[in-house]
């Protein structure tokens, strides 16, 4: 069995970061983590943690590493468990003619805030529980950039042509992304890195 979802990172709009991938359900939120942290280009540098909300108290499922966080540990909790029934709330909303308002929350690295929404889009009752990216759009932000607003920062000061932009170009390579591309999702490359995930 799997299920397909679409994880897109809240607050950027240009380009927008998105991914659309079938994960199994046989995994934990752990694992879930690390799709996600590979299908968007994420380096798992960082801690994090689900909820039904931005500012859920109620179903926070943490980074297994964050033992001073309240939550469960990600490590123990299967996706089934919650998935399946965020998938059945989205369905009965849209047999209701409702736009559904079913989603859960991704947080990754607390310092930069990189806040996702997770749509579940899809149910597939197979024997095939291979994960897979099937689209996306946009590069993922380089880590450590300084979140939403750095980000923003970034893309205008490679945009502006000027010192600024060479300064810009000077950082990313120092810090891995000589290439980098805020418009260019490579759908190939971000297929091999999920296809890793042990």
């Amino acid at each position: 069995m799997r299920i397909k979802v679409k994880i897109e990172i809240i607050g950027l709009t240009k380009p927008l970061v998105w991914r659309e991938m079938w994960i199994p359900m046989d995994i934990t939120f752990h694992k879930f983590h690390m799709l996600i942290q590979a299908g968007m280009g994420w380096k798992n540098y960082h801690l994090y943690q689900f909820g039904e909300s931005r500012t859920s108290r109620y179903f926070i499922i943490k980074s297994p590493y964050a033992e001073e966080m309240a939550g469960i540990n990600a490590k123990k909790v299967p996706v089934a468990d919650f998935l399946l029934d965020y998938f059945n709330s989205v369905n009965m909303a849209r047999a209701m003619d409702r736009i559904p308002d079913e989603r859960i929350y991704y947080t990754y690295d607390f310092g930069d805030n990189w806040e996702h929404n997770i749509d579940i889009l899809d149910f597939e009752q197979s024997d095939n529980t291979n994960p897979e990216i099937t689209d996306g759009g946009g590069a993922c932000p380089p880590e450590d950039c300084g979140g939403i607003h750095g980000y923003n920062d970034l893309i205008k000061n490679l945009a502006s042509g000027k010192r600024k932009a060479q300064e810009a170009l000077e950082w990313l390579d120092v810090c891995g992304y000589k290439d980098f591309d805020p418009g260019v999702f490579d759908m190939d490359e971000a297929q091999m890195r999920v296809k890793k995930v042990k």
